[in-house]
Order: structure tokens, then C-alpha cells, then sequence
């Protein structure tokens, strides 16, 4: 009895073992599961066209004969500790098309099982890029699809090249590296510096600029830091380039990888009524050269440097995003112009843009119009805005993980707006991503800027008040994810 007794014993204690034994298994194999964590990655595709195409530069469409600097699309992928995605992807053109945006957005979100509005698509306004809305070159087309598979590609890069990131964030401000393009003029009007044949000449800016640069910061396990800059400046060519370039946004991002061997994507802001500009004297034609590009991207990453390694940290919470369609009024105040406008739109078509302009301030002097037309570019809103109805649907988008938020304009604010929605935001830090989907191109100035009239006000497709409740509406989306 006491052999039986001692056997259940030993096949107890052994059972007992062996429960023990699987229960500290499996408390060992959860302890050692990783936890969720906050990810990011970083993707880069060149997109340079392989044959001659015509550039945006101020609707001349003249056909590029070289290559300045290649064009890229860049993708930065970051994935909260739910694993939902947000995705940044910037690509060198003037703006993210409609036709071609939709079609990224579509395929990536069925690709990734994610929403298409976790997609953020931007362009960095390079005006040395091809001219996108172009139908009648073959080239263009070519190009067209070469950026949509050059978009997907650089995300999907990014998604597989997801690695554990902390962000950190900051600004400094700089001096000299933009200024506001809008010019009071001699004879006391205002202008941009589009001003062809006008006989004035400039007399001094406007205003100051938004001068803060931007950083965010993603320093990952195993894998190089992400770096995105974030500048108010609308690139500007200076002189009449036939080489395609990524201007000035192409050139941060090359010093910023060279000076803190990190990945590196630029997002332009509300630029509307800015142009980069180098820290040298206003003259020095810094884009004419590479000497000059690499100079302007040098000084830029020389501002960076000293606050780099102080950036702050910021919690990276979850990816939320925000969508609101706002009306906006229609800016018909030209519709009694149409055809003065219609010759101007008629005359560019067998001459460029400068004796375009020429011919719109000659026109407007001969048949005394109340309103002078400034440009091919200007005529050319003038007709298309009189076959629009009084209002129009803007989509607008914000987006946030964590302590950090930001927007996406899809139209040129002015730098003032960009400013209203920094200073009043939330969030630690708020980005600016300029030049997005859904794109239309056109200037919206403050309620100010109309008053004083200028080249952006002339060619602005939406009326006084709009850009006022724009900032309203990215407010009212930023605050609402910051609770």
C-alpha cells in the first residue's frame, strides 16, 4: 500500500512538474515577445525623365536640352503600435496631378489594406520638372507613368524598410533664405516678380517672412535616421534653365544626407507668396550653377547642425487622419475680361510667356480695362474661373500621430496662413506639407493680400475670405485629434 501510495505520489509531483514547467514556458515566451512599437521607413526612386520633356517653369513649356540634378520621389512610411500606417510621399513635380495622385493612392491602399486618406502625396514645386498636364507630347506621358510606378515603388520601399523609431522634433530660425515676392512698385502698386514690360521698378518688399525651418527627426534601430525639413519657400528659377533640376528642395535634401549621413524628404509649406532665396546677395545667381545649389542646400543643413542632436523627443502615439470638404466662393471679379483674357490665352500659343505678358500689358493700356492683365497665366484664370460656378468643393486634409500634427495644402496659401495654423495648433509641432493631393494650382492670398492687390491676388481662383476658413477648417480638424 505504502509502494502504491509512494508510485501516485512520484506520478504527481511529476504532473506538477510539468504544469509548472508549462506555465513558466509560456510566461518566459511572453516576456519575451516583443512589444508594439511606433516604426518608420524610408524609400527613394529617381524619376528623371529618360527623354527631352517640357518644363513648368512659368507655362512656357520650354523642352529641357540637360539634366541639372535628378528627380526623385521620396516616401516616408511610419506604423503606430495598432500597425496602422501613414504615409508621406513627395515626388519632384510642381504638384501631385489629380489623374496620377488617384491612381497612387488607389493602388497602394488596395496593396496595403489601408485607407487612401492615410496617403499623403505631395509634390516639392520644382519648377525645372515636366509639365505634367501636358496631352499632345509622347514624352510627357512616358513620364507620367515612370512617377506613379516611382511613387509606388518608394513606399513600398519604405514599408519594407520599417524599422523601431523615436522622433524628435524642433525649428531654428533662419536669415535671408526666402523673401516675400510681392514688391511695392514705384508707382505704388504691387506686384509679383512675374512683372514683364510693366515700366515699373521695384521698390521694396511687401513684408517679412515665415522664416522657421522645420525638423523632424526618426532615430531607428538598425537602420540610418530619417530626417524631414519643413521650409515656407516657393523655389524659384533664376533665368531661363532649359536643364531639368529638383531646384532648391533637391539640393536640402542632398546636404542633409551629406552632413548627417541620414534619409532625407523636404516638404515645402504655405509658400504662396515666397521664393527661396540664397543668404548670399539677392543678385548672385545660385541656381544657375551647381556650385550655387549645393551652396543654398549647404546653408540650409548648416542651420540644422547645432540643434541636431538637441532636438526634443515627442511621444508617437497613433496615426489619425482628418478629412472635411469646405465651399469656398469663386473669384469672378474678372469675368468681364474674358475676352481680353481669351487673346492673351490665344496669342501665348505662338509665343512663350514673357512676350505673352508683354502683349497682356499692352492690351490693358490700349483698351483702357479697368483691371491690367498681368500674364499668359493671369488670362488664363480669367477664363477658366468665368466657367465655374460661384462656389467650389476643396477637400482638406490633417493628420497626426501622437504629439505631432499637421496639414496638407493643396493650394498656395500665403506663408501669414501657414504661421496662424502653427501658432494656433495644439500640437508640439505642426508640419506644413505643401503642394498636395488633391491639387489645383492657384494662389490664396489673406484677405490682406487682396486688399493690396499683386500678381497672386490677380490670379487667384477663389475669393477674399477663403484662405481664412481654410485655417479655420485645418484648426477645427487638429484640434478635434488632439482630444
Amino acid at each position: 500500500m505504502k509502494k502504491i501510495f509512494a508510485i501516485l505520489l512520484t506520478v504527481c509531483m511529476l504532473l506538477g512538474l510539468v504544469a509548472c514547467g508549462g506555465a513558466a514556458a509560456e510566461e518566459a515566451q511572453t516576456a519575451a515577445a516583443p512589444a508594439a512599437t511606433f516604426m518608420a521607413g524610408f524609400g527613394m526612386v529617381d524619376i528623371t525623365p529618360k527623354e527631352s520633356v517640357p518644363l513648368a517653369s512659368y507655362g512656357d513649356d520650354r523642352m529641357s536640352e540637360g539634366l541639372y540634378s535628378k528627380l526623385e520621389a521620396r516616401a516616408v512610411v511610419l506604423k503606430d503600435p495598432n500597425g496602422d500606417m501613414l504615409i508621406f510621399a513627395t515626388g519632384d513635380v510642381s504638384w501631385c496631378p489629380n489623374q496620377l495622385g488617384s491612381v497612387i493612392r488607389s493602388d497602394i491602399s488596395k496593396e496595403l489594406g489601408i485607407p487612401e486618406n492615410n496617403i499623403i502625396l505631395s509634390g516639392t514645386h520644382t519648377h525645372a520638372s515636366v509639365s505634367t498636364g501636358r496631352t499632345d507630347i509622347p514624352s510627357v506621358g512616358k513620364f507620367n507613368d515612370q512617377y506613379i510606378a516611382g511613387m509606388k515603388k518608394a513606399i513600398l520601399q519604405a514599408v519594407e524598410d520599417l524599422k523601431p523609431a523615436t522622433c524628435y522634433q524642433g525649428s531654428v530660425m533662419t536669415e535671408n533664405m526666402n523673401h516675400v515676392r510681392r514688391y511695392i512698385m514705384d508707382d505704388g502698386s504691387l506686384d509679383g516678380d512675374n512683372a514683364y514690360g510693366t515700366g515699373t521698378k521695384r521698390v521694396s518688399h511687401e513684408t517679412e517672412a515665415d522664416r522657421e525651418l522645420q525638423i523632424m527627426k526618426f532615430v531607428r534601430e538598425g537602420g540610418k535616421d530619417i530626417v524631414i525639413t519643413n521650409f515656407q519657400a516657393h523655389p524659384h528659377l533664376s533665368g531661363k534653365t532649359t536643364n531639368v533640376s529638383s531646384e532648391t528642395p533637391g539640393a536640402i535634401r542632398y546636404a542633409v544626407e551629406e552632413m548627417f549621413d541620414a534619409h532625407a524628404l523636404h516638404w515645402q509649406g504655405a509658400a504662396g507668396n515666397l521664393n527661396t532665396h540664397s543668404s548670399f546677395k539677392e543678385e548672385t545667381p545660385y541656381e544657375k550653377t551647381p556650385a550655387g545649389v549645393t551652396a543654398y542646400g549647404k546653408a540650409m543643413a548648416a542651420y540644422i547642425k547645432p540643434i541636431y542632436d538637441t532636438l526634443e523627443q515627442v511621444e508617437t502615439g497613433y496615426v489619425q487622419v482628418r478629412e472635411v470638404v469646405y465651399t469656398a466662393n469663386v473669384n469672378h471679379s474678372y469675368d468681364h475680361m474674358v475676352s481680353d483674357a481669351q487673346d492673351v490665352v490665344n496669342y501665348f500659343k505662338t509665343h512663350d510667356a514673357g512676350a505673352a505678358a508683354t502683349y497682356a500689358h499692352q492690351i490693358s493700356a490700349e483698351r483702357g480695362l479697368d483691371r491690367r492683365i498681368n500674364s499668359y497665366f493671369h488670362a488664363s484664370r480669367i477664363v477658366g474661373n468665368a466657367k465655374l460656378g460661384n462656389t467650389q468643393d476643396m477637400t482638406l486634409y490633417a493628420w497626426s500621430f501622437g504629439d505631432i500634427g499637421g496639414v496638407v495644402l493643396p493650394y498656395e496659401l500665403f506663408d501669414t496662413s501657414g504661421m496662424q495654423v502653427k501658432e494656433a495648433s495644439p500640437f508640439a509641432r505642426t508640419f506644413i506639407v505643401g503642394y498636395s493631393y488633391p491639387s489645383y494650382v492657384g494662389y490664396i492670398p489673406t484677405e490682406a493680400g487682396f486688399a493690396n492687390g499683386g500678381y497672386e491676388a490677380d490670379n487667384s481662383t477663389f475669393a477674399p475670405g477663403t484662405a481664412e476658413g481654410m485655417v479655420e477648417n485645418y484648426l477645427n480638424m487638429l484640434n478635434d485629434m488632439h482630444k
